[in-house]
């Protein structure tokens, strides 16, 4: 079982047919959507940090909710889960540990906007979730 875990292939950064299918099919308004979920993320990853720095664990805690909840929306499920750790522990790990997690989150984060930027009406994504005539 462990060996299985190990070779599993990693789950997506984004579920872009999940996410299609929950806005009826819209692909403009999902590249609009993903690319403001990409802005908002940013901003919270950033956030996390700033906390972080200032040593603020109940601002930490708060956006990763916040980020959490986003990565909920767009069926992000790696990223969620890193954002739900670290909103659940952000008061009480080490300072060490909290670094490891928001470094384990902004990787996730990249992985997620790279996944973005190479998402478009004419992606594997799109064309698998179109039905031929």
């Amino acid at each position: 079982v462990v060996s299985e875990l190990l070779t599993a292939p990693p789950l997506l950064p984004i579920d872009f047919v999940k996410v299609r299918s929950s806005i009826g099919g819209d692909d403009a308004f999902l590249c609009e959507l993903a690319q403001t979920f990409v802005t908002t993320s940013s901003q919270l990853v950033d956030e996390i940090r700033q906390c972080a720095k200032n040593c603020d664990r109940e601002g930490v805690s708060r956006a990763a909710h916040s980020l959490k909840g986003a990565c909920a929306s767009m069926h992000a499920e790696p990223l969620r889960e890193l954002s739900r750790e670290l909103e659940a522990r952000a008061l009480t790990p080490s300072e060490t540990e909290i670094t490891e997690r928001i470094t384990q989150l902004a990787g996730e984060f990249q992985r997620v906007a790279g996944a973005v930027r190479d998402f478009g009406p004419r992606s594997d994504v799109t064309r698998a979730t179109t039905k031929s005539p």
